[in-house]
């Protein structure tokens, strides 16, 4: 085993909504026994350990204007400072999670193209983490209205730029061969879609969430 049996997930508080309660509980019940760790970080919680730990990104922490962006980057942290697991409170947990600890860091294949944010796993101190927490500082400007500006500077798009950049370095360092999408150099995996997606043979389950989605994201999806 490589990443940390630990399941991080994120609220305002320590009251989960009842909406989303089926698929914590469901993590819980799947990984019950005592090697497991399960760590809810709240508001308060998520700000202290970048106090504590991370003091120099605590004012870009704060000038965030959106929540959502917050949330966003205390997962980079976190799965940094502890490594383990980080899921989303939308999603459930259908198997055990014990054949990705196997692996040096997961990332979940989206469609059409690039990396979700909603569910990763990494060793502590892994060096693309480490990458993503360096380089949030620099990209902390609005990008238009909130949607982009949350996808561009914290989200999805973020990590996928970022995931290009980590792999065009690493090939550069290696002379290697294009990596596969399945298969990174060994450092990075990136699951199949359908191991993500809600299917029968998937590891997951997934329930209504992006809570923070505004009518801005209904405009860029029918453009």
């Amino acid at each position: 085993e490589r990443i940390p049996r630990i399941i991080h997930q994120t609220y305002i508080n320590n009251q989960i909504p009842e909406k989303w309660l089926p698929a914590y509980r469901s993590c819980q019940q799947v990984h019950n026994d005592s090697s497991w760790t399960h760590v809810l970080w709240t508001d308060d919680t998520a700000r202290n350990l970048i106090e504590e730990s991370y003091p120099w990104f605590l004012p870009t922490y704060d000038s965030y204007p959106y929540a959502i962006q917050r949330v966003d980057a205390i997962r980079y942290f976190v799965i940094y400072h502890f490594g383990g697991f980080y899921l989303d409170l939308d999603i459930g947990c259908r198997k055990t999670l014990e054949p990705f600890q196997q692996f040096d860091a997961i990332f979940p294949k989206t469609q059409p193209f690039g990396v979700s944010n909603d569910m990763m796993a990494a060793l502590k101190g892994h060096v693309f983490f480490k990458q993503l927490i360096t380089e949030l500082k620099g990209h902390s400007y609005r990008v238009g209205t909130k949607y982009p500006t949350v996808m561009w500077s914290t989200g999805p798009v973020f990590v996928t730029q970022q995931l290009a950049n980590f792999l065009r370095t690493k090939q550069n360092q290696s002379n290697a061969a294009v990596p596969t999408s399945s298969s990174i150099d060994g450092t990075v995996r990136v699951i199949p879609h359908e191991l993500y997606a809600s299917a029968k043979y998937s590891f997951f389950t997934h329930h209504p969430g992006s809570s923070w989605h505004g009518w801005d994201v209904q405009v860029i999806s029918f453009l």
